[in-house]
Parts: structure tokens; sequence; C-alpha cells
């Protein structure tokens, strides 16, 4: 969130940070009943849990990306 706040200073978003993961970059053919179901308990578990998450700046950049294939390395964070 630190990182985030840097980067507020240069430029705005004009809606909330919301990390995710989005699923259908992994299956654009789309879920089958089934693995929706088994999705939506994996989901229900994992929303049970609480844990931290720490990432290491060192590899960090700022991207430009054309599509979710093509990305370009803009400017390295160092912290």
């Amino acid at each position: 969130m630190n990182i985030r706040l840097i980067i507020d200073k240069v430029k705005t978003l004009d809606y909330q940070f919301t990390p995710h993961i989005t699923l259908a970059y992994f299956n654009n053919k789309g879920f089958g009943i089934e693995a929706v179901k088994k999705l939506v308990n994996v989901v229900r578990k994992l929303n049970k849990n609480s844990f931290e998450l720490e990432l290491d700046t060192k590899h960090l950049y700022y991207q430009r990306f054309t599509n979710m294939n093509c990305y370009e390395n803009v400017l390295k964070f160092v912290h």
C-alpha cells in the first residue's frame, strides 16, 4: 500500500485500488458447472482464513500493456 501511495502522487486513479486475480485469464473458454462449484467452495474456504502477503519490491515494475499477454517494463521501482 505504501507503493500505491507513492504512485498516487504521480497519477491518482478515480477508482479504489482492488488487487485481484481474474480467473477468465486462466480459462477463456469458460468453466463448467462442476468447476464453478469447486471454485466457489475454494473461495469460501479462503475467505475464512486470514493471511499476509509480502511482495519483494526488487521485482516491482511499472508496466504498460497492449493486451494480457504483452507487458512492457517502463520503470523499475527500487526500494
